[in-house]
């Protein structure tokens, strides 16, 4: 998965990279930038800061660009996979170490973190029971400055219990969305007309 952002200077993206005779692979984080939105973007560097774990995926920056959030399977999190930040003091300048997002992170898997344009609507993937089947679960926040209130399962996604909901994200005027639905990988699309 690639994000961009809020500027469209600099990209984050998920990359597979090989290691072993086996040919076991590796989830890593990988940033690049460029001078305008009209440049191309430089060489991806990897960002050996957020790799807390064996597997780092899925990144989406926060409005500001000062935050990224990610997916991990870091031993040291709620357990299975789940939802990390990192931060920043200015764009341009490393992200410190990754947090555990505590507010999206459980003994569950959770993964696909999706920060609105806005920045006060946070969504993200669960598989509850640990069944791999996922669910697409939002939180909401009344300002910037505000932590976001619990997490609460989109149901309007879920059309069959086994169904997949996963891969969320949203148009900038929020009113869009895009999604998977497995077990066929179909993207779907949803409209709202209005944000609640």
């Amino acid at each position: 998965m690639l994000t961009a952002s809020p500027d469209g200077c600099k990209r984050a993206s998920g990359r597979w990279s090989r290691f072993s005779r086996c040919q076991r692979v590796k989830d890593q984080l990988y940033w690049s930038t460029r001078a305008s939105t009209t440049a191309s973007f430089g060489a991806p560097v990897h960002l050996t800061a957020l790799d807390p774990g064996d597997r780092q995926f899925e990144p989406t920056f926060g409005p500001d660009g000062l935050s990224l959030f990610f997916g991990s399977n870091d031993p040291s999190g709620a357990g299975g996979e789940d939802i990390w930040t990192a931060t920043r003091p200015a764009l341009g300048t490393p992200f410190a170490a990754p947090k555990l997002f505590s507010a999206a992170s459980t003994s569950a898997w959770e993964h696909r973190p999706f920060m609105a344009h806005n920045g006060l609507e946070f969504f993200f993937s669960r598989s509850p029971d640990g069944n791999n089947v996922y669910h697409v679960y939002r939180m909401t926040r009344p300002s910037l400055t505000e932590p976001f209130g619990a997490p609460t399962l989109l149901t309007e996604f879920d059309q069959t219990p086994d169904a997949n909901a996963l891969g969320f994200i949203l148009s900038p005027d929020g009113l869009e969305a895009f999604f998977i639905r497995s077990p066929q990988a179909e993207i779907w699309h949803a409209f709202r007309s209005c944000m609640k």
